[in-house]
């Protein structure tokens, strides 16, 4: 479209669209803040007797004036073409056929207004709204079926005949469509709207699209470029009543001057033309101004402004005049320097030597003779005073160094003497307000100095304590004139427990540093009166001109009351802890050990039920106290972690055996997998380590319904792999416990950690739980220098992580232990049947570790036609199936053994049902959860061509001894004794021992007991107890005063081994059994499998 037009505005210069300036004069005319250039003939100014500078600097500020409106002029051209392409698209869509027919389905419309949408990136809407106001179409189904008949593009274009202009509205804002588009920043749109007609030409609705005001941004970078940061640029775009582009700070309409004259109301008058004015800032601006463009009867109604900082816009013509006042300014100086030079010259000389004998004669500060060359009466003069001068100036630069030495010497002495008077005054006040007292103490050497001091003899060395602070009368009650006359006086108060002990410590004060703690009574001018505890420490100062001998001791009472008091309340806490621990423990131990005897008799279903019952009730409360326990052992500090070797996978399958009944009760799937970068034979604590994981099966399994828990072990990959540490090679590693249950909110998750809390109330209710355990896997793990958190998402199960570090064993460790030869099956091909993926993780591991191809099957039907199609033959399969109580299961497992060697992974409580199934060297049976070790065992057994008897028997096979009685290498049966003055713990822990030895244990009621027995055994020639259980609480004699003697009355090889059994949970009390030389340590209750 064409949008050339001429500008009759009476304050610019004659303005073209296609970029033509007239290059006009023009005055400035005052008008309140703002000047307006009238145009004027230009030939006037070429006439005019007018200084050339003057008519320069005018047609440069003209040119930048004639610049803006050029930008201006430009952005409103854009604006337009910007607007005027939106009501293109929509008058093509509007002309087609298929849009003009009201019949049109709906997601036709929507499909067609998505592609155009998708045309210019500003689109924020497009729509068809029918007469009625209610959306028919819209580009992604935005407002479909809303009301809009209020808005006022859809007013605008209500009721149009047919050929109607399109409605181009102002900027706005547009809550309806931000709330539809769930956008938190408020939408500014420009709206495009034009009737709807149909095939008869009758309007049926109006087609509109809502243009992001932001694509003015775009215009303004089109047109501005680098000038808005370069040279101070800014562009407005103003509607009828807010601004569409404009800067950050200015983005308010009311940031715009708007009077009669100004820029805006110019614009707004579809006037082109640049003025300047001066803004709502303060600042005057170089403005240039036009109007949007106008075809036919499309009015798009935007005014333009372009402005640039004054100061920046007539910046050269500013430079060029003050270049030419400098440069006329420059040779005036020129003219008076050369002439000042002349005469500076000729006299010059004979004033420098007036002025220097001047000064000489009035004795001020020394001149600068200047010395001439030549041989005249001026040249001479100048030399004999300048040699005069110099040796006068030398003289008084001495007299004034000397002058200088002496002054700086007694300020020195006297800042020294000053800041000493200070420094001791400090100190004094410092030590006066503190509750400790400091004390210094001098001595001469006037009396024999070798002379060890007691009380009576402390002051042979002339001791006088020549500062004592205020806070040694407030502490001892003894006040500083009684320590001059009697410098032991505060030895009164000293309790007389301690006294012997401070007399023989403060006697050797002048050989080394003190640090001794002891009990006073303070005397009656105490602060506080009711005994105290202080703590005395002192230093011995030398003498610096008598070598070896002290001049003075400095020291310090401290009142440490309150830390004892804290100690003996810690110390109360662990006793009491430790005696309620006990006292738990014992019926506990009994009522554990009756019911496992009780479950080992043959009784009815519902006997059982009920003990059953009781069993889990009585672990439930073991469980509770254990935890408390061990909590109880963090807060003390008495918890330590030991640094042994031990194996990985051993300490994980050990975990795995325990939670593996609660599992399967469950029905449910429980293993693990170790990564095979991992190092396995590792130093640290097992035990710990084996309750962490406990801990965090058990919380897992609680909360499982269905599905499966699965353990991750791998290297950490937060840290180095390994790093050296002091020669101490540290391994990081990784568990991950993976669990498919009710899952915990993120809300909820950060409670889990927190000593008596679960995340929800109800949590303890349905499940039961104090929320110990995971506080205590979060302080155990931080032991271990790690960390742990979880994952989890409501409804989709958790995964709990954490990271420990634990030492690597060295070479000479890892070659102390017997190798482990892997099996190697070349290259036979094994077939893994399961639908849990660990299972075939784990075969898949254990076969490429032994060198075989490994295939696997997620059905029994998918396997069984991979084993009949597959060429070879697979050699081995591994089914993870129930092959009983499954008829198609047990029908392929019938098949299959025709075709290749079988193992079936079964859990321990099902063994029995399949024992029917299996046969040495073809059939055989892998225990669940699944153990790589003794997994590479069992294929390896199967796949041997050796005769079974000597590969190693199957697990059917294998003697079960769980029953058996325990014997000695030489077929004797071992003989015990338990040590125990609890009569219910007798009963029960002696048939439990008769249970595992077949022979009944002898009883002793307490440790003196058991030494009358072991010394009346020895006298009569019997063998003595193999091993001995050991309670530590007993009557008469405790436990491991017994022991000590037991170590010190019979040889290593006569004497029995013993076991200390005892209710007392801390750590101390571990520490103390082990000392006396027990050879090892339980904690009752102790199950029939921990005694045998």
């Amino acid at each position: 479209m064409s949008l050339n037009r001429g500008y009759t505005s009476a304050f610019c210069p004659a303005v073209s669209r296609s970029g033509d300036i007239g290059i006009g004069n023009c005055v400035d005319e005052s008008r309140g803040d703002s000047l307006v250039f009238r145009e004027k003939d230009p030939s006037s100014f070429r006439s005019t007797k007018i200084y050339q500078g003057v008519v320069v600097d005018t047609d440069l500020k003209a040119n930048s004036g004639y610049s803006l409106v050029q930008l201006a002029t430009t952005a409103a051209d854009a604006m337009h073409d910007v607007l005027m392409a939106r009501y293109r698209d929509l008058a093509i869509i509007s002309s087609l056929p298929f849009v003009r027919d009201t019949n049109c389905p709906v997601d036709t419309l929507e499909r067609l207004l998505n592609t155009t949408k998708h045309t210019y990136e500003y689109y924020s809407w497009l729509g068809i709204a029918l007469n009625n106001g209610i959306v028919k179409a819209a580009a992604d189904g935005v407002l479909q079926g809303v009301n809009v008949s209020a808005r006022p593009w859809f007013i605008a274009c209500k009721n149009k005949p047919y050929g109607s202009p399109p409605y181009i509205g102002d900027v706005h804002s547009a809550a309806l469509l931000q709330s539809a588009l769930n956008l938190s920043e408020p939408l500014r749109l420009l709206d495009v709207a034009l009737p709807l007609y149909d095939a008869s030409n009758v309007q049926y609705g109006i087609l509109a699209a809502h243009v992001n005001a932001t694509m003015t941004e775009q215009i303004s970078q089109n047109v501005l470029g680098e000038l808005n940061a370069r040279i101070q640029m800014d562009l407005f775009i103003v509607g009828g009543s807010d601004t569409i582009q404009a800067p950050a700070a200015e983005s308010n309409i009311n940031s715009i001057q708007n009077y009669t004259g100004s820029a805006l109301e110019l614009a707004r008058a579809n006037d082109t033309g640049y003025r300047v004015e001066k803004w709502r800032t303060g600042i005057k601006y170089l403005t240039a101004y036009t109007f949007s463009s106008t075809d036919a009867d499309i009015s798009l109604g935007f005014s333009i402004l372009v402005r640039q900082p004054l100061s920046v816009a007539y910046a050269t013509a500013n430079r060029l005049i003050i270049i030419l006042v400098l440069v006329h300014i420059g040779f005036a100086l020129i003219l008076a320097g050369g002439s000042y030079s002349v005469a500076h010259l000729t006299t010059a000389p004979l004033v420098a030597i007036a002025r220097a004998a001047d000064n000489i004669r009035k004795r001020s500060a020394m001149p600068c003779i200047p010395v001439l060359d030549g041989d005249d009466e001026i040249a001479l003069l100048s030399r004999s005073l300048s040699s005069l001068v110099s040796a006068l100036v030398e003289k008084e630069i001495n007299l004034k160094g000397i002058n200088q030495d002496l002054a700086d010497k007694v300020e020195a002495v006297e800042r020294a003497e000053t800041e000493l008077r200070a420094s001791e005054e400090s100190f004094r006040q410092l030590a006066d307000t503190t509750e400790s007292a400091f004390f210094i103490v001098d001595f001469d050497f006037t009396e024999d100095d070798d002379a060890d001091g007691d009380r009576e003899n402390m002051t042979a060395h002339n001791e006088s304590w020549t500062h004592t602070f205020a806070a040694f009368t407030a502490l001892f009650g003894v006040s500083a004139a009684e320590l001059v006359d009697n410098p032991t006086a505060w030895l009164d108060v000293v309790d007389p427990a301690n006294l012997g002990e401070v007399q023989k410590e403060f006697s050797a004060r002048r050989k080394r540093p003190l640090d001794v703690t002891f009990r006073i009574f303070p005397g009656s001018r105490a602060r506080l009166t009711k005994p105290r505890h202080i703590n005395l420490r002192s230093l011995p100062v030398m003498s610096s001109s008598l070598a070896g001998r002290v001049k003075r001791i400095i020291g310090v009472f401290a009142d440490v009351s309150r830390q004892a008091e804290a100690e003996i309340q810690s110390l109360n806490k662990s006793s009491w802890v430790r005696q309620v621990g006990h006292e738990i423990r014992n019926p506990l131990s009994a009522t554990f050990t009756m019911i496992n005897l009780l479950l080992e008799m043959p009784l009815t279903e519902e006997q059982l039920d009920l003990l059953h019952t009781i069993r889990m009730s009585n672990d439930t409360l073991l469980s509770l106290i254990n935890s408390i326990l061990d909590l109880a052992k963090l807060e003390a500090g008495e918890m330590t972690l030991e640094c042994i070797p031990f194996n990985l996978a051993t300490q994980v399958e050990d975990v795995l055996d325990l939670m593996a009944p609660q599992a399967h009760v469950k029905g449910l799937r429980i293993g693990y997998f170790i990564d095979p970068a991992v190092e396995q034979s590792v130093k640290g604590d097992p035990l710990r380590l084996r309750q962490i994981l406990i801990n965090l099966f058990t919380n897992a399994l609680k909360f499982t319904k269905t599905g499966s828990v699965h353990l991750h072990v791998s290297l950490d990959s937060a840290q180095d792999i390994c790093h050296e540490e002091e020669g101490i090679r540290k391994v990081g590693l990784r568990f991950s416990l993976v669990d498919t249950g009710i899952g915990i909110s993120i809300a909820n998750q950060a409670k889990l950690f927190k000593e008596f809390a679960q995340a929800e109330g109800s949590t303890s209710r349905q499940y039961g739980g104090t929320g110990l355990g995971l506080s205590i896997v979060k302080r155990l793990v931080q032991m271990m220098e790690g960390d742990v958190g979880i994952d989890s998402e409501i409804g989709k199960g958790s995964t709990f992580f954490l990271t420990v570090v634990f030492v690597a064993q060295t070479i000479a460790e890892l070659a102390s232990q017997p190798p482990q030869n892997l099996p190697h099956i070349g290259p036979k091909r094994i077939l893994s049947i399961s639908s849990w993926n660990k299972t075939q993780e784990m075969v898949e591991a254990a076969v490429r570790s032994m060198g075989g191809i490994s295939t696997s099957a997620m059905t029994i039907t998918a396997a069984m036609n991979a084993a009949r199609s597959s060429t070879p033959p697979f050699d081995l399969a591994v089914i993870d199936m129930d092959v009983v109580g499954d008829p198609e299961v047990a029908k392929a497992f019938e098949e299959l053994q025709g075709m290749m060697a079988v193992a079936v992974v079964v859990s321990r409580e099902k063994r029995d049902t399949i024992r029917a199934k299996l046969v040495p060297g073809k059939v055989g049976a892998i225990t669940d959860p699944i153990k790589m070790r003794k997994l590479q065992n069992e294929i390896s057994t199967l796949l041997s061509t050796e005769p079974p008897d000597r590969v190693g028997r199957s697990w059917s096979m294998r003697k079960v001894i769980n029953s058996d009685p325990m014997e000695k290498i030489n077929g004797e049966v071992i003989k015990v004794m338990l040590v125990e003055d609890n009569l219910i713990n007798q009963k029960a822990t002696g048939r439990l021992l008769n249970k595992i030895t077949t022979v009944p244990p002898l009883i002793a009621g307490d440790g003196q007991i058991c030494l009358d027995m072991l010394a009346a055994m020895k006298r009569d020639g019997c063998p003595l107890p193999d091993i001995i259980f050991m309670d530590v609480s007993m009557p008469n004699l405790d436990g491991l005063s017994a022991t000590r003697i037991i170590h010190k009355t019979y040889k290593a090889m006569q004497r029995p081994i013993i076991i200390i059994m005892t209710a007392n949970a801390m750590h101390e009390d571990y520490m103390q059994c082990m000392q006396s030389g027990a050879e090892g340590y339980l904690l009752k209750p102790a199950s029939r499998e921990v005694l045998k």
